[in-house]
């Protein structure tokens, strides 16, 4: 086991509603705000969609680790991850659904395209935020997945959903 380290900044100015601030970290740089429907200025993100983005984006590298470990011979992978909260007493996270589209190469076999949505069912239970969330978020997959023509790695063929 080992253990890795990572530090984010962040700094605000001004008032709830007015006021915005700014995160950074070695990869990262951007303005957030209380958003605009909960009464704040509506300046660059917000706390709800990074923690969207988080789940999206951990989910996105754990699926593609996961399927160049089966050998998936894939060309891009997408997600739109939606989120649902609720204010009561506070505003919560209650549930999140991720679609990812996965566009796998056209030498892809059927195995290749069963390996790929058993990982993109696997990849929420192994994805660091979700096991972060686990417990006290509701969490869905509903992946799609499509293969390029033969010859034309970026226009996708008939999608296979689960």
């Amino acid at each position: 086991m080992s253990e890795h380290r990572m530090t984010v900044q962040a700094n605000w100015r001004g008032s709830s509603q007015a006021g915005a601030g700014e995160l950074s970290s070695e990869g990262l740089r951007s303005t957030f705000s209380t958003p605009r429907d909960l009464g704040g200025a509506g300046k660059g993100t917000n706390s709800e969609e990074l923690v969207l983005g988080a789940a999206a984006v951990c989910y996105l590298i754990t699926l593609a680790v996961m399927l160049g470990k089966r050998g998936v011979p894939f060309d891009t992978l997408d997600v739109t991850t939606e989120g649902t909260l609720l204010f009561d007493k506070g505003l919560q996270l209650v549930s999140l659904s991720h679609h990812p589209r996965i566009t796998l190469l056209a030498t892809a076999t059927a195995a290749h395209r069963e390996a790929t949505l058993d990982a993109a069912r696997q990849a929420e239970q192994s994805c660091m935020v979700a096991r972060a969330m686990r417990g006290n978020v509701a969490i869905s997959v509903h992946p799609v997945v499509a293969v390029t023509p033969a010859g034309d790695e970026r226009t996708g063929a008939p999608a296979l959903q689960a």
